[in-house]
């Protein structure tokens, strides 16, 4: 079952993105 779904894959960036926030934010302080 492998269904392009663009929802997945904008939720999939959404993470990356979230996460490289949170790195970046957690260095600072």
């Amino acid at each position: 079952m492998k269904s392009y779904s663009p929802v997945f894959v904008v939720r999939d960036e959404w993470q990356a993105a979230l996460d490289e926030l949170q790195a970046s934010h957690g260095r600072e302080t």
